[in-house]
């Protein structure tokens, strides 16, 4: 029996071949660099959001602190108020001396009965003592707190500076994607929504 003839492969319709490739001529004309730049698009696109919500973090950091800061000082100016109404008695940083002889001043009011001046007066003194070391206290974290706001500007603008480099690569990346041609929007290999900022710049 013979065996039926075959015609080889390149012998086939060029027809039904040609109809494959015809089905979608954009993947056929596209480089093959365009897909690679699609990745980078897209591993790009996840650093810049990364630099942005750390910068983000920072801001609201910043922020924190600065509300901190002004509720301290409001505190200082009710310390202040509070002071004013303060009967005018010699305060601790009196001499040695002076204290004993206001103890001594105590202590005879209270031998004499007159108890009620003796507790105003040391109430006073308490009261104003009270407030020099709240405001001491106040000045202490004021200070921390700036030098904190400071510490962070320093990581912000960091990573500023990286977000920048960084969006400098998308600009480029968008610049090959356009010049070969590639198929589509290059945002469309965005693997998050550009925040505004770096949409006007890459527009």
């Amino acid at each position: 029996m013979k065996t039926p003839y075959k015609k080889p492969a390149f012998q086939t319709s060029r027809s039904n071949r040609t109809s494959s490739r015809d089905a979608s001529p954009a993947q056929e004309e596209e480089p093959a660099v365009c897909n690679t730049i699609r990745r980078n698009i897209g591993d790009d696109s996840a650093q810049i959001r990364t630099y942005e919500l750390e910068i983000s973090r920072r801001r609201e950091q910043i922020r924190r602190l600065q509300d901190d800061i002004a509720m301290l000082e409001l505190r200082r100016q009710q310390l202040r108020a509070a002071e004013a109404d303060v009967p005018r008695l010699p305060g601790p940083d009196l001499p040695v001396q002076a204290r004993g002889r206001l103890g001594a001043l105590l202590r005879i009011l209270k031998t004499l009965g007159q108890i009620h001046d003796a507790v105003f007066l040391a109430d006073a003194i308490n009261r104003a003592v009270a407030v020099r070391q709240a405001e001491q206290e106040i000045d202490r974290n004021i200070n921390s707190a700036e030098r904190d706001i400071e510490r962070i500007r320093g990581e912000l603008r960091q990573y500023q500076g990286l977000l920048d480099d960084r969006v400098d690569w998308m600009k480029r990346h968008f610049k090959a994607f356009k010049d070969n041609g590639c198929e589509g929007s290059a945002f469309n290999s965005y693997r998050f929504t550009p925040s505004s900022r770096t949409r006007r710049l890459l527009t």
